[in-house]
């Protein structure tokens, strides 16, 4: 049973992670082009597959209780899960939220309109750091998953 639920484990992190940090990049250049639909649209996606990165935590979870050689106390495995809460909490909440109040300023005002387009430059910027902090999580957990450090 433990080897099937690693092997589950593996393939959803296969099927979620790779869109999951894909379209918070496709979403900034929206936000470059200033296509209200787009960047909407690439807020929800980003969501959706950060959202189904819980499905990858609970079967990683799952297999270290079925485990007899890892266990939650280990230090790769605390580093994981501290830098999914990170990740999550970024994917999930900001982003989007990012992406949303972007979509709708852009939707509400004329695109020439000056105000928008510093709302538009400074949350630019906020997105690309936050995309970079995703990334950067999301390749903290990969490099523990397969070196296993201090195991």
């Amino acid at each position: 049973m433990y080897t099937f639920m690693v092997i589950l484990h593996v393939a959803a992190a296969l099927a979620v992670t790779g869109p999951a940090l894909l379209f918070p990049y496709l979403g900034v250049t929206s936000v470059e082009r200033h296509h209200a639909e787009e960047i909407l649209a690439y807020g929800r996606r980003t969501m959706l597959f950060n959202s189904l990165s819980v499905a990858v935590f609970v079967t990683g979870a799952l297999a270290l209780l079925l485990s007899d050689e890892y266990g939650f106390a280990d230090p790769w495995i605390v580093i994981s899960m501290t830098s999914y809460f990170i990740a999550a909490v970024v994917g999930i909440g900001v982003l989007p939220a990012t992406f949303a109040h972007c979509g709708k300023s852009l939707q509400d005002a004329d695109s020439a309109d000056s105000q928008v387009r510093v709302l538009l430059e400074q949350s630019r910027g906020k997105l690309v750091s936050l995309t970079i902090l995703l990334a950067a999580m999301y390749g903290v957990i990969v490099i523990m998953m397969v070196a296993k450090p201090f195991a």
